[in-house]
């Protein structure tokens, strides 16, 4: 058997000791090493091709990972039929998850999968390792992660502790050096100049469109956080605007891992807070003078419960992105704090971006608006309909009647042959012969029957409108949840054009 035989690489956190120096058996090019020999030594797998999958810097825990997710992608389309790994823990740690892979669904889609170390060969029906034995070295490789993650995050603790930046990404503006904050002077530049448009009273979508016309790297390309291009965004300015750390304040535990895939925010009592602690890139009367320029926008995310029947469903028409969600206090207003929620292109890219406020009290009024006018259309479109339907009801129930009529017709027919048949008026082979072209004229006539039935039936998108006529007709109002499930997507333009796609528009095409 010829393979096409995947090389899946491994290394995260996990794999080093407290001090980060990683073993070179572990490291990516040690495993790489230790594969490759594996294979050159092993004639049926020394010519098949090689495809080679990498995760580095990530955990085992789970299987979110990029080089693992193309891997099983590869694996479901037949690309490659054949997986080796260093050792079982190079593939996960995740004790359930791995032993469903090598006993379900590897085989399944016929992958001879192999890791050196521990002596297992799917192909090799006398494996040294017995499934027993597996399943407890997946069992042990979970249990090692559990550990040499809790000794990291109490490592991490300490580091926290100590002023020392914990996270693997420095802030934008920075660069990291022996866990410190050192000054990226490119990017600091970058911070400075936002900080000037700022305090220009510019919006922060404004400062985004000035970055991106300039081409300037968003702060995920320039870091090497995304390989494809992004934009800068409104939510990155405000990011930029509002962080301490550019006034030489870290603050560290903010969020603490509670689990692999859990992560919770601390209260503010649990913030660590260090002043001056690294070098800063600018001064805090400017810092202060730009908070109160933007003390009177908060984020949208507090108030994610309100408008929800819009969720996802409002997008620029310029750069075809979702439009998020923002509100204004306007606090002065009877001492009450009273919210403007709108719609606005955080990116901006394009002439045609939603730049101004779209304020959703407005965009509901239309949207109500236009259903009402939409219902009333699509309720004379089903009128229509249903009394064609009852026109086409009367004629196939005809129709129906009369290929009843023949089929009870050629049924006698046939009793009389076998009437003839059993006076030796015909032969049997004659007999078998008329009867087998009568019942063949049966079948026709039944199939003929059936496709009239079917056609007699109401296109199940008519019910699922009519459902929603209902609801309208006793309502007589346009509620939050017939707009959910009317409007499929509504796109702003750049002076305010709102366009409404709508569901259930192939009804106009029955």
């Amino acid at each position: 058997m010829s393979y096409t035989t995947a090389v899946y690489l491994r290394l995260s956190d996990d794999d080093s000791d407290l001090d980060s120096i990683k073993t070179e058996s572990n490291s990516i090019s040690g495993q790489r090493i230790i594969i490759r020999n594996f294979i050159n030594n092993h004639p049926d797998l020394k010519n098949s091709i090689i495809k080679e999958y990498c995760d580095d810097g990530y955990s085992g825990i789970n299987f979110k990972r990029p080089g693992i997710i193309k891997l099983l992608d590869d694996v479901k389309s037949g690309t490659v039929n054949c997986i080796i790994v260093k050792d079982l823990s190079r593939f996960g740690r995740n004790f359930i998850e791995v032993g469903n892979y090598l006993e379900q669904i590897f085989p399944v889609f016929n992958i001879r999968f192999i890791a050196i170390n521990d002596n297992y060969d799917s192909s090799t029906k006398n494996s040294y390792t017995s499934n027993i034995e597996i399943a407890f070295r997946n069992l042990m490789n979970e249990e090692y992660s559990k550990d040499i993650s809790a000794k990291i995050k109490a490592t991490k603790k300490i580091q926290k502790k100590q002023g020392l930046f914990v996270g693997s990404i420095a802030p934008y503006g920075y660069k990291l050096e022996n866990k410190c904050l050192v000054i990226d002077e490119y990017a600091a530049d970058i911070v400075r100049k936002i900080f000037e448009m700022a305090e220009m009273k510019m919006s922060f979508i404004n400062i985004a469109k000035v970055l991106n016309s300039k081409n300037i790297a968003s702060r995920s390309n320039y870091s090497g956080m995304s390989s494809r291009k992004n934009y800068w965004k409104a939510k990155d300015i405000s990011s930029i605007l509002h962080n301490k750390v550019y006034i030489g304040t870290l603050i560290n535990n903010k969020k603490e891992s509670v689990s692999p895939r859990v992560v919770k925010k601390n209260s503010i009592q649990d913030w660590i807070i260090f002043e001056n602690q690294h070098e800063a890139i600018i001064d805090i009367k400017t810092f202060e003078r730009v908070q109160k320029c933007f003390n009177k926008f908060t984020s949208r995310n507090k108030n994610k419960y309100f408008y929800e029947e819009f969720k996802k469903k409002v997008y620029c028409k310029g750069c075809g992105k979702i439009l998020q969600r923002h509100y204004i206090s306007n606090s002065h207003i009877k001492n009450k704090e009273i919210k403007s929620f709108f719609y606005k292109c955080d990116y901006g890219i394009y002439d045609n971006c939603c730049t101004d406020k779209v304020y959703i009290e407005h965009l509901k009024e239309i949207v109500t608006n236009f259903l009402n006018t939409y219902l009333s259309v699509i309720s004379n479109k089903i009128t229509a309909i249903r009394q064609k339907q009852t026109e086409v009801k009367n004629k196939a129930f005809k129709n129906i009647s009369d290929i009843d009529a023949e089929i009870k017709q050629i049924e006698s027919t046939i009793l009389m042959e076998y009437t003839n048949y059993r006076g030796s008026i015909i032969s049997k082979d004659e007999f078998i012969s008329r009867r087998e072209k009568l019942s063949n004229k049966i079948y026709t006539l039944k199939l003929k029957k059936e496709k009239i039935n079917s056609d007699l039936k109401m296109p199940e998108i008519i019910t699922e409108t009519e459902k929603i006529l209902k609801d309208f007709s006793n309502n007589k109002t346009i509620t939050d949840e017939m707009i959910k499930e009317l409007v499929n997507k509504i796109y702003i333009s750049s002076n305010s054009k709102i366009e409404i796609e709508v569901n259930f528009k192939d009804v106009f095409n029955i």
